[in-house]
């Protein structure tokens, strides 16, 4: 932590060189938000990438591909539920639309709609629940959701989704 300069301090070069370094450092890749912002992060064969919480604001999905394994990350701000799926099914990769809920849907269920075959998944169990790759689940991966802090103190050369 940096101490105030006080009024009657005036820095030299040198000391706003420093400030100036250690600001970078302390701010370096998080300047997309605060220390206590909360990511997902992943690793995969020693590379890491994480996602702020922030991009599921608008939307509770986000589909992306990191080192060969198209991913479907899930966030519902309203449970604080995560998932990270893999999009690949046998041969085919999937992108997802959101559904709109049914009026009658008295659980709420976010759904997804696959543009390969139409088929209807739950986003919190990855499951079919409709179509004809009903007996097919997409596969979990592993992740962690941690607070940007500790994760940048473990995989400091970790890359950004934005």
């Amino acid at each position: 932590m940096l101490a105030p300069i006080s009024a009657m301090q005036i820095p030299n070069q040198t000391t706003l060189t420093l400030i100036a370094i250690i600001l970078h450092i302390s701010l370096g890749k998080d300047s997309f938000s605060n220390d206590k912002s909360t990511v997902i992060g992943l690793v995969v064969n020693g590379a890491c990438k994480v996602y702020p919480i922030s991009l599921f604001k608008k939307n509770k999905k986000v589909s992306d591909e990191f080192h060969d394994i198209p991913l479907l990350l899930y966030y519902d701000n309203s449970t604080n539920n995560t998932i990270v799926y893999n999009r690949k099914l046998g041969n085919n990769i999937f992108e997802f639309r959101m559904s709109m809920p049914s009026f009658f849907d008295r659980n709420k269920t976010d759904i997804v709609i696959d543009n390969i075959t139409g088929t209807k998944r739950d986003l919190r169990t990855g499951k079919a629940i409709e179509g004809c790759l009903r007996s097919q689940a997409l596969k979990k991966v592993d992740f962690k959701k941690v607070y940007w802090f500790i994760w940048a103190d473990y995989f400091p050369e970790s890359d950004i989704y934005e």
